[in-house]
């Protein structure tokens, strides 16, 4: 187990086997501790109670802080975010990350600059052309095969360079791999030892690698686009690349989901869980307007929470509406129309249910956990 202790009496712990990171106070610092050398009590000498230390001892356990001798209980999956395929990274791969670090720097970020500035400078001087690409979509075969492997290659890369700011900070990875996101394939990293940094610019460097390098890979496509077309050839691919990076770094900025928009915001921010404590401060807000408002918090800091608690629960039903429409619109080109029809219905039906499973799942959270969770606003 690896501690780092930050100025405001807290602890970050990360569990190297597995890569797990907690934020902790004193005294849950204390209660692991004396778990971990086995002799952790429920007496009530502890300043936490006795539900307290229940929940801590759960949770210890379940991100494998207890020791080999402990049962490891898998992450709790939801169909939003289904794991298929995770790796770590071997000697060779983290030598091939420190290379690349040399891109998050100073003069990577020129480039990132360098990329928005030509964009802008192509909206502005060059839009009857950018025009033209959008009026003039022709979608061939190849054009598709083509487009579909610089997308899965784009999104790799994306990826990598959160990857290597991470690997670059903080030493470490917790490796990488494919999930479905709201029935998507993405390839995710998971950059959790950021947490052990007590440097908040530094964090959203990690956050934003990946949209940087978006913008940048856009520039790029958008600028030789406009290049090819004055000199007389129109290379459609670059353009619909470009139109595939806009559309991505739109998605991503997206805070209400845990997209790098909301990682950004943990960053500048500095509340850690903060998708969990708005949602449980919306209930409070709805269910206990007194207790709501005796928390000792700066009320427009509160009341601005509680609104994006409550949009995140809204998200997510709208984004899942838009993806089982999306694929709607997919499976109708590849199957008959009524074995399409009780498919997308059927997924309808189970979305429904794991979204009210996932709200129920908060508000009882909200109704046993809320002031723990809240306490540190």
């Amino acid at each position: 187990m690896k501690v780092k202790k930050l100025e405001n009496s807290c602890y970050i712990v990360q569990n190297k086997e597995n890569n797990k990171v907690l934020k902790l106070g004193e005294g849950e610092f204390k209660y692991l501790q004396a778990l971990r050398e086995k002799n952790g009590t429920l007496k009530s000498e502890s300043a936490m109670t006795k539900e307290q230390q229940r929940y801590l001892f759960q949770k210890f356990e379940e991100l494998g802080f207890l020791g080999d001798d402990t049962k490891k209980v898998k992450d709790k999956q939801n169909l939003s975010n289904v794991k298929l395929i995770s790796f770590g990274f071997y000697e060779k791969l983290y030598k091939v990350l420190k290379i690349l670090g040399c891109f998050v720097s100073p003069a990577g970020f020129l480039l990132f600059l360098g990329a928005l500035l030509g964009m802008g400078i192509s909206f502005f001087f060059y839009t009857d052309i950018i025009m033209y690409g959008a009026t003039h979509v022709t979608m061939d075969f190849k054009t598709i095969i083509t487009l579909c492997i610089m997308v899965l290659a784009t999104s790799v890369i994306h990826e990598v360079f959160h990857a290597v700011a991470c690997y670059k900070y903080t030493g470490a990875i917790g490796g990488m791999g494919i999930k479905l996101f709201y029935l998507m394939p993405v390839f995710y990293t998971d950059v959790s030892t950021v947490y052990l940094m007590d440097n908040r610019k530094k964090m959203l460097e990690v956050s934003a690698a990946g949209l940087m390098c978006n913008v940048f890979l856009g520039g790029v496509s958008l600028i030789t686009y406009i290049f090819m077309y004055l000199q007389g050839t129109y290379c459609k691919i670059f353009f619909y690349y470009f139109v595939f990076q806009f559309a991505t770094i739109l998605r991503n900025i997206l805070p209400f989901e845990k997209f790098d928009g909301y990682w950004m915001i943990v960053s500048i921010s500095g509340i850690h869980n903060l998708y969990d404590k708005s949602i449980i401060l919306f209930f409070a807000m709805l269910r206990d307007v007194k207790g709501y408002m005796a928390i000792p918090v700066n009320s427009l800091k509160k009341n601005m929470l509680s609104l994006y608690g409550g949009i995140n629960l809204l998200f997510r039903w709208i984004f899942w509406l838009y993806c089982i429409g999306a694929l709607n619109r997919f499976v109708q080109n590849y199957m008959p129309y009524r074995i399409s029809y009780i498919v997308v219905r059927i997924l309808y039906v189970v979305i429904a249910l794991n979204t009210i499973i996932f709200v129920r799942r908060y508000f009882i959270k909200y109704k046993t956990e809320g002031k723990r969770i809240i306490a540190n606003l």
